[in-house]
Formats: C-alpha cells, structure tokens, sequence
C-alpha cells in the first residue's frame, strides 16, 4: 500500500514540475519580475520573490503566471480566467476570489 501512494505522488510531483516554472528561474508578474525560490504542488502554485529581500516572497498560483510566462500551465483550464476576470474586477484579492465563488 505505501509503494502504491508513494508513486501516486511521485507522479503527481513529476506532473506538476513539467508544468511550473524551474526553480530560480526569473518570471514575470505583470509589470514585475521575481525569481522561483520553491513550489507549492498542493496550492498549484509557486513561491516568487520578488524583492531584493529573501522574505519578499508571494505564492503565485501557475494560473496567474500562465498569462505572461509561456510553458506554465495551470491544472485546472478554469484557472486560465483567473488573472483576466480578477484585472477587469478588481485587484484579485480574497474579496474577488470570494465574489467570483473561488476560495
């Protein structure tokens, strides 16, 4: 059984690295750049800093960067909106999220 779940999550790992950007890679974020300093495989995203300070960090969901980093691919074709609606609507807080029944 633990053979098992631990090649379920080996692949699902393997998956979500071929979809992610590499680690210490520089992506864009809008009108700002930072580098991949980890993954969040769980939250389908990646953690970006974005300052010269290692604690100016974000998790930037692979939808987000999709939009302005070619090769990222969210999990989830839904998430492919994401960016776009939360620009037109507001700033893409958890309000937005909220508003748009995503949590």
């Amino acid at each position: 059984e633990v053979k098992c779940c631990m090649r379920y999550e080996h692949d699902a790992y393997k998956e979500f690295k071929e979809r992610a950007p590499f680690r210490n890679s520089i992506v864009q974020l809008g009108e700002r750049q930072g580098k991949v300093v980890d993954y969040s495989m769980v939250r389908d995203s990646v953690v970006v800093q974005v300052g010269p300070k290692r604690s100016e960090q974000e998790v930037i969901p692979l939808g987000v960067l999709a939009r302005d980093n070619p090769g990222v691919v969210p999990s989830d074709p839904e998430d492919w909106d994401l960016p776009a609606a939360a620009d037109a609507e507001g700033d893409g807080g958890p309000e937005d999220a909220e508003e748009a029944g995503r949590d």
